[in-house]
């Protein structure tokens, strides 16, 4: 097993309090992820989600998860369709 860095917050509990955290168990099938986003972001979140009918946390699971998909799929007519109004911004402007 891989040993990882323990997160910062973790270690300074662990200082604070003598005491050895442990990770989850590796087979765990869900993380808890808190990350801050500027409030003009969470209100789009906030909306998107409202008009979806899901919760906030939902709503950001799913984009994140379709905004990786997107990563690492990239839609190729995308690309072509952005590719050929490259070219032709430089062809314009030359």
């Amino acid at each position: 097993m891989t040993a990882h860095k323990k997160p910062t917050l973790v270690q300074w509990l662990e200082a604070e309090t003598g005491k050895v955290l442990e990770p989850p168990p590796s087979d765990a099938k869900d993380r808890h992820v808190s990350v801050r986003v500027p409030t003009e972001l969470y209100e789009r979140v906030e909306q998107v989600a409202g008009g979806r009918g899901e919760s906030v946390s939902q709503a950001m699971r799913r984009l994140v998860a379709e905004s990786l998909d997107r990563i690492s799929h990239p839609d190729v007519a995308a690309l072509d369709t952005a590719i050929a109004a490259l070219e032709d911004l430089r062809r314009r402007s030359a």
